[in-house]
């Protein structure tokens, strides 16, 4: 993601998509884990650490908005 761009706003709005996101995969979690579903439970939480990977990702992609080319200026 080393050139990739996006604005505190964008980042805001994927990073609120994606705790919705890890939110339903903590109901699968616990689902899992009351199930004794071993493998259910192993990918939701590696899936739950892919979206923490994300969003710090996305916190180092973040610029000002006079640094970024909006397509329609």
């Amino acid at each position: 993601m080393e050139n990739f761009k996006i604005t505190e706003r964008q980042k805001d709005i994927v990073v609120s998509l994606l705790h919705e996101h890890v939110h339903s995969l903590s109901d699968a979690l616990v689902f899992a884990f009351k199930n004794g579903d071993d493998p259910a439970f192993y990918k939701a939480v590696k899936d739950i650490q892919g979206c923490n990977d994300l969003i710090q990702e996305l916190n180092n992609c973040v610029v000002d908005y006079d640094d970024v080319e909006l397509p329609f200026q």
